[in-house]
């Protein structure tokens, strides 16, 4: 994670969340949605914007805090 900071545009890094395929139809549809959420992210990151991190873990550039 720390490695990611060279950058100077970069204020914050989180964990990547992977999601296991499922069998039933809820566990299908929470990978759809999480699909959705990082393409979702990754867009507003094109415009230097995020509306938030998730994992059980993340760092933000402290100038940022």
């Amino acid at each position: 994670m720390v490695a990611c900071f060279w950058r100077s545009n970069v204020g914050a890094v989180s964990g990547k969340l992977s999601i296991r395929e499922g069998l039933s139809s809820e566990e299908a549809d929470t990978g759809l949605y999480w699909k959705y959420e990082v393409f979702i992210r990754k867009q507003m990151s094109r415009i230097d914007s995020t509306f938030g991190t998730n994992g059980p873990f993340y760092a933000m550039r402290r100038s940022l805090a």
